[in-house]
């Protein structure tokens, strides 16, 4: 009798484990595959704006490309940047993997970032999109990278890139594309000694001042205004990469500002406004910025749409978000053109450009640099 009990228990025990091999191997067919990872690439910046939820539910490798200086090496380090990765994925999401690449001054060069991006891809497999940050260099070197790697979005067709980064560039077809639209005269420093001598005859310096201008920057950097001979004079020999810089006259006004957007050769924002603390006012002088929707009350007579659109015409802009600014000159009351770029600008006018004519500039920039057909038809219609 204790036999036959005996038995029958170890009969149930092989029972019981032939039912768990079972169920395991079933488990092992049923269970789900593992998320597959998006390949991403950032440039220029790790913060994301708060609301950007695109990543929502994804699963992101993580490739992050920067010019930053040293300095800012603690403000883009691996911990803050992830921890804004893992907030645009949620609970649902999850950051595999994460890389950094800081590359000083040469990311103004799309051929070094380039190299870097072959770089990776052969190391850690293709990219499947790109996305700036919002900068004039970020935009402008994702136009080159997603070119190299054919990858197209119809929201961000820029044949000339340069022509929204290289202020001396964009001038030059500006001038031949469109000679009535105003912009003030302007010579690369690197000119010959006539061209700069003439220009300066043109300007009509030092009774009127001129300003140095970087070739390539924002926010004021590298602006020199120049009341005399002396100031010319010593600028010139403390400029050593004058290749870098255009020099061009001074235009006394109020700034003006542009946001919007384009697609398919169609206006489909613009949102003027007019500074009361010009750029240079607020970034050299450490003034307060003042700023403020324009309207007929402010300039009467003022046709910003015809302007924006003749000069995205001249510079051939497909498809883009883009910043222009101007200034209204004191002396004939006409516009001029100063620069744009291939980004959202306004400064601290987004929230109320939201608010006002539900165009949240931010986070519609970070969409459209995604490929059509990636997210839902209906966000697409939303943001298209």
């Amino acid at each position: 009798m204790k036999a036959l009990k005996g038995f029958w228990v170890i009969l149930s025990l092989v029972s019981i484990l032939v039912s768990f091999a079972r169920a395991a191997s079933l488990s092992e067919r049923v269970a789900p595959e593992p998320e597959p990872s998006l390949h991403v690439l950032l440039l220029d910046a790790c913060l994301l704006p708060e609301d950007l939820d695109f990543f929502r539910g994804k699963h992101l490798r993580v490739e992050f490309i920067t010019s930053a200086k040293p300095a800012l090496k603690r403000v883009f380090n691996s911990e803050i940047c992830m921890s804004h990765y893992r907030r645009a994925v949620g609970d649902a999401g999850a950051v595999v993997e994460f890389h950094s690449n800081f590359l000083g001054t040469k990311m103004a060069s799309h051929q070094e970032v380039i190299r870097v991006v072959d770089r990776i891809v052969k190391k850690r497999g293709p990219l499947d999109f790109v996305v700036a940050n919002n900068s004039d260099q970020a935009a402008y070197i994702a136009s080159f990278v997603r070119a190299h790697l054919g990858q197209q979005t119809p929201w961000q067709n820029v044949p000339k890139p340069e022509n929204f980064y290289d202020k001396y560039q964009m001038k030059t077809n500006l001038r031949k594309n469109a000679p009535d639209i105003r912009t003030a005269d302007f010579v690369a420093l690197d000119a010959s000694e006539i061209e700069l001598n003439q220009f300066l005859q043109r300007a009509d310096f030092p009774q009127q001042p001129i300003i140095l201008k970087k070739r390539r920057s924002a926010g004021s950097v590298g602006i020199l205004v120049m009341h005399s001979m002396k100031d010319y004079i010593a600028m010139k020999k403390k400029v050593k990469d004058k290749h870098n810089y255009l020099i061009e006259k001074f235009i006394r006004g109020r700034v003006f500002r542009v946001a919007g957007e384009r697609i398919d050769h169609k206006l489909k924002f613009v949102i003027p406004s007019i500074n009361f603390t010009s750029p240079y006012e607020h970034y050299k002088l450490a003034k307060p910025r003042a700023t403020t929707s324009i309207d007929d009350t402010i300039v009467a007579g003022k046709d910003f749409y015809q302007f924006t659109d003749k000069v995205l015409d001249a510079l051939e802009m497909v498809s883009g978000t883009f910043h222009l600014e101007g200034i209204l000159s004191d002396q004939d009351d006409e516009l001029y053109f100063m620069e744009i770029a291939l980004r959202v600008g306004e400064g601290n006018m987004d929230a109320p450009h939201r608010e006002v004519f539900g165009y949240h500039a931010k986070r519609a920039y970070f969409f459209k640099q995604f490929p059509q057909g990636y997210f839902s038809e209906e966000d697409e219609q939303h943001y298209v």
